[in-house]
């Protein structure tokens, strides 16, 4: 175990548990190639079943549904489900954590702080990557606790604070990892040219110019009908009470703070930008089209 952490140390600059996880595979079913690769499938399929129930929690069973299939054959989605590394489990803790996250904001109680904070934790556990995602999460909570009333203020952001102490203690195993990664000065990726988001946004759905002509009449008219929204009152309850809007909220935090921080970064200091990176983000981009 120790010679597996010094080179995972040694040669990777990412979190140890995806190939902890397969390390042991290995010992109980064999050192091949297949029993990696069906690990990852295993991990790909239960994140198909986890954006079900993440569209399902944020806009209903038929979003759900929808969100489902257009994940089960995404090609972005299956490729790294085939891959022997841990985007396939980024993917699959990211969406958890926002699945945990979005039932804690329904109802703030310690239990499902503790449940956010675990998946949270495994998404740090996953990929550094997941910092920023991390980052994207506590502001929708900071945004919800201003909007919560008097009364319930403060068990939110008392629970808020246990889930974020649970998601420390998960992310423990990863520190030493992590002060790696915080000392690199250089990379090997160039800085991003102007059309970078837009041939991510394409890698995401294999190219394909007509797939992402269509996608992008679903999510205009998905944006339309947000905006379209009659005048209603902005508080806690009226923002749960209408999932359209709710769904937005969570998806525009979500979008807006993964592209921007990385883009911003790979200008000014260390270029960033990989699509296999921004695997954290299809979920969104799932959500929104099966809402449209």
């Amino acid at each position: 175990l120790k010679e597996f952490y010094d080179g995972i140390m040694f040669w990777e600059f990412i979190p140890h548990l995806y190939f902890l996880l397969v390390k042991f595979l290995f010992e109980i079913f064999g050192y091949t190639t297949v029993v990696a690769r069906v690990f990852s499938a295993f991990i790909g399929i239960v994140g198909v079943y986890s954006m079900y129930l993440l569209a399902k929690e944020i806009f209903n069973k038929n979003a759900g549904l929808i969100a489902a299939a257009l994940l089960t054959v995404n090609i972005f989605h299956i490729s790294f489900s085939q891959e022997i590394r841990p985007y396939g489990m980024l993917f699959l803790f990211t969406v958890l954590a926002f699945y945990r996250l979005v039932i804690f904001i329904k109802k703030a109680s310690l239990k499902n702080a503790i449940y956010y904070g675990f998946f949270a934790g495994l998404i740090l556990n996953a990929h550094f990557f997941g910092f920023i995602t991390l980052f994207a999460q506590y502001l929708l909570l900071l945004f919800f606790l201003i909007q919560s009333t008097k009364e319930t203020r403060k068990t939110f952001f008392i629970n808020s604070f246990v889930s974020g102490i649970v998601t420390l203690i998960i992310f423990l195993p990863a520190y030493e990892a992590f002060v790696r990664v915080s000392e690199i000065q250089s990379f090997w990726l160039q800085k991003p040219g102007q059309d970078a988001i837009t041939k991510l946004f394409n890698e995401f759905f294999g190219n394909s110019e007509l797939i992402v002509f269509v996608i992008q009449f679903v999510i205009i008219f998905y944006v339309i009908n947000v905006f379209k929204l009659k005048e209603q009152k902005a508080d806690y309850l009226g923002i749960l009470k209408n999932k359209l809007l709710f769904c937005f909220i969570i998806t525009s935090v979500w979008l807006s703070v993964s592209i921007i921080i990385p883009l911003l970064r790979s200008h000014l200091d260390v270029p960033m930008i990989l699509s296999r990176y921004f695997i954290n983000i299809l979920p969104a981009i799932i959500l929104i089209i099966s809402a449209g």
